[in-house]
């Protein structure tokens, strides 16, 4: 019986070899590589929006979208998390600070994650 193999692995073939996922300690290294490039690519960001283009000059914003910025850095504490400032490595706005915060959703048990047997 023949497996078929999804198009992604041989993309992944392609570009990383044949052996690509024979060893599993360096094809979770390769793999995650290879989705932060793709995330580096403007198919993902290609800071496109109405913001950004505001940012640019190029846009202005409705009175509405002000307030809703104004609550977004104000009152909101939206921005407490998704900082509208402009990260300093790459002069881009990205919404995060790259930060974990606990929101008080609870755990879901059916999640296998919190069974793991971590060593």
């Amino acid at each position: 019986m023949t497996r078929l193999e999804p198009p992604i692995c041989r993309s992944f073939h392609e570009r990383l070899g044949a052996n690509v996922f024979g060893n599993t300690e360096t094809a979770y290294d390769d793999l995650a590589a290879s989705i932060a490039e793709y995330e580096k690519t403007s198919e993902v960001n290609s800071f496109s929006s109405k913001y950004d283009d505001v940012l640019s000059g190029s846009a202005t914003l409705t009175d509405q979208e002000l307030r809703g910025l104004d609550l977004f850095n104000g009152k909101a504490n939206c921005d407490k998390c998704h900082t509208s400032s402009a990260d300093p490595a790459s002069g881009k706005v990205l919404f995060t600070d790259f930060s974990y915060d606990n929101l008080g959703v609870p755990k879901n048990p059916e999640n296998k994650f919190y069974s793991l047997d971590v060593k």
